[in-house]
């Protein structure tokens, strides 16, 4: 499809005199969301602060209690496409030194999990983790698989010694009571799932909790512990871990616990459904928490639980967050699901519009539904559904005109129509083939489509009626097609050198590959312009290789590109210009290259989750932003490096003043700016707080300022960054270098109140160099007192003071305050 205007934000640094620009990588998940990646550990440290690991290598952080999350997706060790491999645990001695790990080893973070690097030289490459434990930065523990089974490393995890004498089976989880005290579960082995250390590890005293595998262990002192295991499964013990007794939980046979977790008072029993059991006497009553709404019916594995005071986060595969803030009694879940299944066809466009089509949910996830496709005209954050006739048939390719004109084509070899953005469709035309795999246009009248059996149908009316043109000679599949002009046509097949060509709108075709042997198994062809294009596909049907190849003269001839991710599955191809290309495949696989082919980046967007992670749509939102479509109904979109900067700062400036610290700002430029956000942190904090939002100009190449005050800081040091927000949703984020300090004040001082004139609330500020006894009230223009503020001792430093005038009438009020032999009077006004 044509590329379309979409601008937005990715990682980028951008240099002026006090600033510099920078994102995180700049990706957000459409569908589901909050995100798509399945969490095996959580923590939660506060009302607000979470953690959690997840599959690909992310690490998410939540700065309000689970709702919302950030996400770094290069916290595991590099893997498939330098895609990051998958976390199953984690463990943080605070909030900003912890320890992640899953496949392949083991990661640390020293700054709250912005960046992790690698640190155990010696963890086996075949192993995997399932539990860590640190008491400290060096000493610590991990149990997994039989290559790990307990290790443990006084290095900060540079090294790893495995507990030899422990046998060799997968251990689930391990509970450290001390250096010399240490139990751990897991797999059965000689009649014994779990095992209990008194002496660092020399020797294991073994014992059984039933006959299962034992996936979750906890204590509540050194006696009393219980264990998770798998039928609806728990256990007690009050000696340690030496015996166990299988508990009375009200859950059903399939349940199996993968997680419990002490908090407060109660002891929390997570089942994968969901189900939380809750006791608070030891295991003799149980309360059922059900956590997750009957109204979200993907089927999903819940695997962690964490907590801390009335605060439960529950979370599981496929991006499954359930959070409570009283103990379970009642849930909120920021979890949406709008398609389950494969996402084969997606377009957007820049005012919101996405349309993505498929097969049917229905095959998949009954509870749902025919849902073949859907459409939204925000951006994915509301959608409508729409279903064809019957549940076996599927949509297998998408084109779309514009923002509601479109077609597409799929199984029972038929074309379909919509004229109203994809809400609904019509059947238009259905031909004599079992299937059509590919459909595409080169303008608003003439278009092509393929299928079976060598057989091309094209359209010369803007899709009103189809004509058969016959077949390209070939008795293959055609899995590719596109077109140079309105008579040219390229189309690729399943077999080798399976590249046709027609010059005359189909009616003679004729072999495309003298430039060498195309291999078998192209799955995608573009044009981008008469002379220029590009095919892709997977060469072999069990040891596959990606390929790519480029013409130069309208598809004559073909040349290979040198492709270094040749290990991946190819599945479609899109152009930003000639030279810059983005692919994408299996295992999540995206890639791009800007120089035709010299040098290639993957990117990691941690979609390497369902069926291989098959990326199977890829759409321009404009030049600067993709859009991208998988299997497990996933959608997401990220930005290049913009051709155009959205908003060109040439300053960011801040100085501190009576009132708080004011921010300056200048652009040179502007396209599609709404505004901006700005933050502040206080130095040595991870958490970024929004402080205000101005609005900005659209788009202007003139120069203009912006000026905001900061009136709600109190004493301390703090950063600044400026969040440009673009009318799309998408945004980039310029920080201030340096520090701003709002120092102790020298001398006593009594601010003007902002705003003034009001209506009905103002902020009032003062100083204190020394903590003195505060009073602050307000008088009417007679001088008769109305309202006391502050009457109250105070510490020295910046204080402010809200007055609300709501009852009061309109005029001039004064208010004074004293603090010891200070004496200061100033006046406000209130308009109604």
């Amino acid at each position: 499809m044509n590329l379309r205007h979409f601008l937005a934000s990715l990682i980028l640094f951008f240099y002026a005199t006090t600033l510099f620009a920078q994102t995180t990588p700049s990706n957000k998940w459409i569908n589901p969301r909050p995100f798509g990646q399945g969490v095996a550990w959580v923590k939660v440290w506060d009302e607000n602060l979470v953690y959690a690991a997840a599959q690909n290598g992310s690490f998410l952080k939540s700065t309000d209690g689970g709702m919302t999350w950030s996400i770094n997706t290069f916290s595991g060790i590099p893997s498939y496409n330098l895609n990051s491999s998958d976390l199953y645990c984690g463990y943080f001695v605070n909030q900003n030194v912890g320890f992640v790990s899953g496949n392949y080893g083991i990661t640390k973070t020293t700054d709250g999990g912005m960046t992790f690097n690698p640190v155990a030289g010696n963890f086996p490459a075949t192993a995997t983790a399932r539990k860590l434990f640190f008491f400290d930065e060096n000493k610590g523990y991990v149990v997994g698989t039989s290559g790990l089974r307990m290790s443990e490393t006084s290095d900060g995890g540079a090294t790893w010694t495995m507990n030899a004498v422990l046998p060799s089976t997968t251990y689930y989880d391990l509970f450290v009571h001390s250096p010399k005290r240490i139990v751990v579960g897991g797999n059965t082995s000689a009649s014994a799932n779990i095992r209990v250390t008194t002496d660092a590890g020399l020797t294991w005293t073994v014992s059984a909790a039933g006959t299962g595998v034992i996936y979750s262990l906890e204590f509540t002192d050194t006696l009393t512990g219980y264990a998770g295991s798998s039928t609806g499964r728990a256990y007690k013990t009050t000696d340690g871990g030496l015996t166990w007794t299988q508990l009375t939980i009200p859950a059903p046979s399939n349940a199996t616990f993968y997680d419990i977790a002490a908090i407060g008072n109660k002891v929390y029993f997570l089942d994968q459904v969901n189900t939380l059991y809750a006791t608070s006497d030891g295991g003799a009553t149980f309360t059922s928490l059900v956590y997750k709404p009957a109204s979200l019916d993907i089927a999903a594995v819940i695997r962690t639980v964490g907590g801390v005071g009335s605060r439960l986060v529950v979370m599981g595969d496929y991006g499954h967050v359930f959070t409570s803030i009283n103990e379970g009694v009642s849930w909120q879940t920021p979890t949406v699901y709008v398609k389950t299944n494969f996402v084969q066809g997606i377009a957007a466009f820049p005012n919101g519009r996405i349309v993505g089509v498929g097969p049917s949910d229905g095959t998949t996830n009954p509870g749902r539904g025919f849902v073949h496709g859907m459409s939204s005209s925000n951006y994915g954050e509301t959608w409508s559904y729409f279903s064809l006739w019957n549940s076996s048939v599927d949509i297998r390719s998408l084109y779309m005109f514009n923002p509601e004109n479109g077609f597409a084509c799929g199984s029972g070899g038929l074309i379909y129509k919509t004229t109203n953005s994809g809400v609904t469709w019509d059947s238009v035309y259905q031909t004599n083939i079992y299937a059509l795999s590919k459909i595409t246009f080169y303008d608003s009248l003439y278009g092509v489509v393929c299928g079976n059996n060598g057989n091309v149908w094209k359209t010369t009316d803007g899709g009103t009626s189809w004509v058969s043109i016959g077949t390209t000679g070939s008795t293959a599949s055609l899995t590719a097609v596109a077109m140079a002009d309105r008579n040219t046509i390229i189309v690729g097949a399943s077999t080798i050198n399976g590249v046709y060509r027609s010059t005359d709108g189909g009616a003679t075709w004729a072999t495309g590959s003298a430039g060498g042997t195309v291999p078998y198994g192209i799955s995608n062809t573009i044009m981008t312009s008469a002379t220029t294009g590009y095919l892709i596909g997977t060469a072999g049907v069990i040891n596959t290789s990606g390929f790519v190849y480029r013409t130069d003269d309208g598809g004559v001839t073909w040349n290979s590109w040198s492709f270094p991710y040749t290990s991946n599955r190819l599945y479609m191809i899109e152009a930003r210009n000639d030279s810059d290309v983005v692919l994408t495949g299996a295992e999540g696989g995206i890639f791009r290259t800007t120089d035709r082919g010299t040098t290639w980046k993957s990117y990691n967007l941690a979609m390497r989750v369902g069926l291989n992670g098959q990326v199977l749509g890829l759409d321009f939102i404009n030049e600067d932003t993709v859009i991208v479509s998988a299997a497990g109904g996933y959608i997401l979109k990220f930005a290049l490096e913009p051709l155009v900067i959205p908003v060109e700062l040439t300053g960011f400036t801040a100085s501190v003043t009576p009132q708080g610290v004011k921010l300056n700002w200048n652009t040179a430029t502007e396209t599609n700016n709404k505004g901006f956000e700005i933050l502040r942190r206080a130095v040595g904090s991870e958490e970024w707080v929004v402080v205000g939002y101005i609005e900005g100009k659209g788009t202007s190449t003139e120069k203009n300022s912006y000026a905001f005050i900061d009136n709600s800081v109190t004493t301390g040091k703090y950063n600044y960054r400026l969040k440009q927000i673009d009318f799309d949703g998408t945004s980039m984020v310029y920080e201030m270098s340096g520090e701003v300090s709002f120092d102790m004040p020298v001398d006593f001082e009594l601010s003007q109140n902002y705003p003034n004139p009001f209506n009905p609330e103002t902020k009032i500020r003062f100083s204190l160099p020394t903590a003195e006894n505060v009073v602050i009230k307000i008088y009417d223009i007679t001088g008769k007192e109305v309202k006391t503020l502050v009457n109250t001792r105070m510490d020295a430093g910046r204080h402010s003071v809200n007055f609300n005038a709501e009852g009061f009438s309109s005029g001039v009020y004064l208010y004074k305050m004293t603090a010891g032999g200070f004496v200061s009077t100033k006046k406000l006004v209130v308009i109604k």
